[in-house]
């Protein structure tokens, strides 16, 4: 629905008069049409603010309600030409009601899974291009599912692939999303995809700041990096990476890992990289920058 002016002149008179009509758009075999709804007279209510009355005519007619108030001079003319389609089009705006009675103990829930954080998230992922850039770095289709899985698994729920996998099979409506099924996703496929990420990261970095960049006009004059450690509870005996070194976790009993981030004065990774755990900073430094521009 929207609102209409019509210009109209009397033939005894050279003076123009304007009245505002509601109006709707109808598509039919001949094309696009305009159907009138019902004459509004001439509004007192600003140009500007038309869209919003007919949007409000049209959920009253509909029964929707509003949470939060609105302009009241909208709300009453809307409530008046509402009141006035429904006598005109009774059938058509009258809907006959039919209730049902149910027993209440009868009613059962299955599997009540949340989808809302999978939803946004999903949306994000879709909107980044990050399935094209899987695609193109030969994920089969279950491959780039189960990757899928694991990037917005770590948004939603962050934790191990453990955690992962009992999250999308337990507590997730991911699968349903995606048009999959996770209930037979085996433990070891999470861990082989996670590797098969790893081999793919500085095209997929690379891809995601190129996309980050277009999207939210990042002008990257700020640089920031850092580096930080993790601590692993076994030998690691087969890891050239693990190393003693000063722990941030005071667990220098243990070996390390070293993660290097860089990241924009917005918040934005632009590049990473594992060292070995006993990696100091200004050594990594201009190995970085020099990672950052080849990447």
């Amino acid at each position: 629905m929207f609102v209409k002016t019509v210009r109209k002149r009397n033939k005894y008179s050279p003076k123009i008069f304007e009245y505002q009509h509601l109006v709707e758009s109808l598509r039919t075999e001949k094309g696009s049409r305009q159907r009138f709804l019902l004459n509004l007279g001439k509004l007192t209510l600003p140009r500007e603010e038309w869209p919003l009355l007919a949007k409000r005519i049209e959920e009253i007619l509909h029964g929707q309600e509003r949470f939060f108030a609105g302009n009241p001079e909208i709300e009453r003319l809307a409530t008046h030409y509402a009141q006035k389609l429904i006598r005109k089009y009774e059938t058509e705006y009258s809907e006959s009601k039919q209730y049902e009675s149910v027993d209440l103990d009868s009613l059962e829930n299955e599997r009540i899974r949340p989808v809302g954080a999978e939803y946004v998230s999903l949306s994000y992922f879709k909107k980044l291009e990050i399935d094209k850039c899987l695609s193109e770095c030969g994920f089969s289709k279950r491959q780039m599912e189960v990757a899928t899985l694991l990037i917005i698994g770590r948004m939603v729920s962050p934790g191990s692939e453990r955690h992962t996998h009992q999250w999308a099979q337990n507590l997730s409506a991911l699968d349903e999303l995606l048009g999959t099924d996770f209930s037979s996703l085996s433990l070891n496929t999470l861990y082989k995809m996670c590797d098969k990420l790893l081999e793919n990261k500085d095209v997929i970095e690379k891809h995601l700041r190129e996309k980050e960049h277009d999207l939210f006009g990042l002008d990257e004059k700020i640089i920031l990096y850092d580096l930080t450690n993790t601590f692993l509870e076994g030998q690691a005996a087969s890891n050239p990476k693990a190393k003693f070194g000063r722990s941030k976790e005071k667990r220098s009993d243990c070996r390390l890992l070293t993660l290097g981030l860089v990241i924009d004065g917005n918040g934005f990774p632009k590049t990473s990289k594992v060292f070995a755990g006993n990696q100091s900073e200004p050594k990594a430094l201009l190995e970085m920058m020099v990672h950052l521009h080849f990447s």
